[in-house]
C-alpha cells in the first residue's frame, strides 16, 4: 500500500469581504479537490491542540499519530536538528533575531536590514557575546540559533509579533536561567547602538537594530522514530521547511529534496511543481508513505494577500494535483490525505487557530461534503476531535477513525 500525505500550509483561513465573504480556499474553487472531495470523505477537524502554538509541524506530528503535547520539543530545537547543531539533554534552544529598541520600549519589529547587514551583526554577537555555557550558531532565517547548556526547562519568550511597542523590561524571558537570556540582551543593546550602520538609520528617521532576541524556546529532541511506532515503514517527503526538515530528520523520514514547491516566477513555479509530480511519480512504488509539503499559501497569508493565496493554490492544482491524481488511481490500495495544515489569516497575516478541513480518499464514510474548503467541511464534514485520530488513514493496523 502506497500512502501520499498532501500538506497545504496555512490553506485554511477566514472569510475575507473582498471575495465576497467567502475564503481564499473557497474563492479559488479548486474543482478537482472538489471532484476528489465527492469520490471521497471531507473532514473537519483541530489541526493543533489548544495548549500549543500554531505551528505546522505539530498537525505533522499529530497526523502521524503522535502525542504532540509529550514530544513536541520547540521549533527551535527543530531548527537546530534540521542544521546538524549538537543538543544534549538538559539544554535550552533559543531562534535569535534581531529588534529595535530606544532602551524603554520594543519599536518596529518588522523592518530588517540587508541580509549581509544581518549575517554581519550575527557574526558579531558571536565573537563579542561569548560565555562557557552556551554557544552561538549562524544560520539564516532566524539569524542565530542559541543554546544554553544544561539549563533545564527553557525560559518562556514571547515573539518579535508579540512585543511590539512592548516595555523591554516587562517583555524579558521568563523562567530557568533567565538571568543569563537578560544579560546577553542588555549586552547587544551596548554592543550594536554605537555601530555606524545605526547612526546612519538614526540619520535618514529609522528605528535602530540593535537588540538581539530570543524566541520560540525549545528543549532537545526526543521524538521515537516511525519505525519503532509503526514497524519497517518506507517514508520520504519533500519540504523546504527547516522545521519540518528537522521534525521529519527525527523520526527517520528521508528528506528527498529541500526546495520549495513553487517558486517566485511563474516559469520557476510550473518546472518546480511538475519536478514534484515526477518525483510523486518515480516513488509511489518504492515508499510506504510520500510526504509533500506546499507552502506557499502560508507565505500568501503572512502578506495578507488573499489574491496571492488564491493564485499559488489553483497553480499548485494545475501544474502538480491534476497529473499526479492521474498516477495516483493507477496504485493498488493507494491511499490519499490532504489536509489544510492550520489557518494562516489574511486579515492578520499570522497562524490563528481553529478547525481545518481534510480529504480522505478513497471514501471512508459517506458525508454530506462534496467540495473543498472550510465551509464545506465545517457544515457537513466528518469530524475529528485530533487529527491523531487520522493516523489510521496511514496506519490503518495501528488507530481508530472517529465515527
Amino acid at each position: 500500500m502506497a500512502a501520499v500525505l498532501l500538506l497545504l500550509d496555512g490553506a485554511a483561513d477566514e472569510p475575507v469581504d473582498d471575495l465576497g465573504g467567502q475564503t481564499p480556499l473557497q474563492a479559488a474553487d479548486l474543482t478537482t479537490l472538489h471532484r476528489a472531495a465527492a469520490m471521497g470523505t471531507v473532514g473537519w477537524g483541530l489541526s493543533v491542540p489548544n495548549d500549543l502554538p500554531v505551528n505546522p509541524e505539530i498537525s505533522v506530528l499529530e497526523i502521524l499519530g503522535y502525542e504532540s503535547r509529550r514530544f513536541y520539543p520547540g521549533r527551535s530545537a527543530l531548527r537546530a536538528q534540521a542544521l546538524g547543531i549538537p543538543v544534549a539533554p538538559g539544554d535550552a534552544i533559543f531562534s535569535v533575531t534581531f529588534l529595535a529598541t530606544d532602551g524603554e520600549r520594543i519599536l518596529d519589529t518588522q523592518q530588517q536590514p540587508d541580509p549581509t547587514v544581518v549575517r554581519e551583526f550575527a557574526r558579531l554577537v558571536t565573537e563579542r557575546l561569548t560565555g562557557r555555557r552556551w554557544h552561538w550558531f549562524v544560520a539564516d532565517d532566524p539569524p542565530l540559533i542559541f543554546v544554553l547548556r544544561q539549563a533545564g526547562s527553557p525560559a518562556v519568550c514571547r515573539s518579535p509579533e508579540q512585543v511590539a511597542g512592548a516595555l523591554l523590561k516587562d517583555a524579558l524571558p521568563q523562567g530557568d536561567r533567565e538571568e543569563a537570556l537578560h544579560q546577553l540582551i542588555y549586552s547587544s543593546l551596548e554592543l550594536l547602538d554605537g555601530l555606524e550602520f545605526n547612526k546612519r538609520r538614526s540619520d535618514e528617521g529609522l528605528p535602530p537594530v540593535n537588540l538581539i532576541w530570543f524566541y520560540e524556546e525549545g528543549r532537545a529532541v526526543t521524538i521515537p522514530s516511525l519505525v519503532s511506532l509503526y514497524g519497517p515503514v518506507r517514508a520520504e517527503a519533500w519540504t523546504d521547511h527547516q522545521p519540518m526538515i528537522g521534525l521529519f530528520t527525527a523520526i527517520g523520514v528521508k528528506v528527498s529534496s529541500q526546495r520549495s514547491l513553487i517558486g517566485a516566477e511563474e516559469k520557476q513555479e510550473e518546472d518546480e511543481l511538475v519536478d514534484g509530480e515526477r518525483w510523486v511519480r518515480s516513488r509511489l512504488a518504492k515508499t510506504d508513505l510520500l510526504i509533500l509539503h506546499f507552502r506557499d499559501p502560508d507565505r500568501a497569508g503572512h502578506q495578507r494577500d488573499p489574491e496571492r493565496k488564491i493564485y499559488v493554490l489553483r497553480r499548485w492544482q494545475e501544474q502538480f494535483l491534476n497529473p499526479f491524481l492521474n498516477q495516483w488511481v493507477k496504485v493498488p490500495d493507494g491511499r490519499l490525505m490532504v489536509l489544510c495544515t492550520h489557518r494562516t489569516s489574511c486579515r492578520s497575516g499570522r497562524h490563528e487557530r481553529g478547525e481545518v478541513p481534510f480529504l480522505l480518499l478513497p471514501r471512508y464514510r459517506t458525508v454530506k461534503a462534496d467540495e473543498f474548503h472550510e465551509a464545506a467541511a465545517k457544515e457537513g464534514g466528518l469530524v475529528a476531535d485530533s487529527l491523531r485520530q487520522l493516523s489510521a488513514w496511514l496506519f490503518p493496523s495501528e488507530s481508530v477513525l472517529p465515527r
